[in-house]
């Protein structure tokens, strides 16, 4: 399973890795098992596999961060055992069982695969821990409490485990970031925007640095001026700076904003949203430029009765484009 960050939080699900391996007679050099290499919160992939649903991290290709690396895994989320019936000893059973957890959300969501998004997926869209946010507070509420995280259109790739992990015991869904080409043009309506490498200035992921000029300003997410609302490079035009991401009925109640029209907010829902906004910005150690004002999105398809997800922006004032970028600098 995976989504990402961007204008639609569709929630998709997908298959990991199909890694090669295969029996071949009696020759132990070509009937031997891949490596299984265990997925764990920290690591840095440099490569990905696509296994015909879509990409995942190619743990065959695990490197220290500050090396070139597409993914950062953020968390292992273990499928609960309830989840995971059947004939335990049953190789075939158990990768079926794999495959209807991997199924695209398109194709139709079982109880049982429902269960098991329920169980998994919100601790895959906390990870203030990794970006450095895990110390600020939103009106008194941590951040992990109320979903803060970054919002640079990177963080939330999902895959179940691969087929050798599964196979060993490692039924989970890999929680990660996956770093892509802000700049890729001409992609089809369901193809994923490419990967491109991403190099941590030291031994930890480059995602923790995500508050401090070190992040590369090329994975910064911005949304583009001259009429141009899609995302773009922030060394280009743009009109918008993004911060963070957060749930704001996680922060003021399941009755926030219900009903209201979310296109135009007013009253005391707006000024609660941009406080919200606000005040991890300056929490972090900035200050809003005298060009700039804090904004703030929102995804009309990532709003149930449980939760109000908002993206945090820093705008230019009056929609002016700019080249200058401002929000994670002091």
């Amino acid at each position: 399973m995976r989504t990402t960050l961007t204008s639609s939080l569709t929630l998709v699900a997908c298959a990991a890795a199909l890694l090669a391996g295969c029996s071949g007679g009696d020759d132990e050099s070509e009937s031997a098992a891949p490596e299984v290499v265990k997925a764990k919160a920290g690591m840095c992939v440099a490569d990905e596999v696509d296994d015909g649903i879509d990409p995942a991290p190619d743990f065959t290709t695990v490197v220290p961060c500050d090396e070139p690396h597409r993914y950062e895994v953020l968390d292992v989320v273990p499928i609960p055992e309830k989840l995971l019936d059947g004939d335990t000893d049953a190789d075939a059973e158990r990768l079926a069982l794999r495959e209807e957890y991997a199924k695209p959300v398109s194709e139709g969501v079982s109880d049982r695969k429902q269960a098991m998004i329920d169980a998994t997926y919100p601790e895959c869209t906390t990870p203030a821990q990794v970006s450095g946010m895990d110390d600020l507070e939103v009106d008194g509420t941590s951040a992990r409490d109320v979903n803060l995280a970054p919002y640079n259109r990177v963080s939330g790739w999902y895959n179940v485990t691969s087929k050798e992990q599964w196979l060993d015991g490692q039924a989970a869904v890999v929680c990660s970031a996956r770093f892509y080409d802000l700049r890729s043009k001409d992609l089809g309506e369901d193809e994923p925007t490419p990967t491109t490498s991403i190099t941590s200035p030291d031994e930890k992921q480059a995602l923790t640095h995500y508050l401090d000029d070190t992040y590369p300003l090329d994975q910064r997410g911005c949304t583009g001026g001259d009429g141009n609302a899609e995302a773009v490079s922030c060394e280009g035009p743009h009109i918008d700076e993004q911060l963070f991401m957060m749930d704001m009925r996680a922060l003021y109640g399941k009755d926030f904003a219900r009903g209201a029209d979310l296109t135009d907010v007013q009253g005391d829902d707006f000024t609660k949203i941009i406080d919200a906004c606000t005040e991890p910005y300056e929490q972090a150690g900035f200050s809003v430029p005298s060009d700039r004002r804090i904004g703030f999105r929102f995804d009309s398809e990532y709003v149930d009765e449980d939760y109000l997800t908002i993206y945090c922006v820093l705008e230019t004032i009056d929609d002016v484009p700019t080249r200058e970028y401002k929000a994670f600098t002091s």
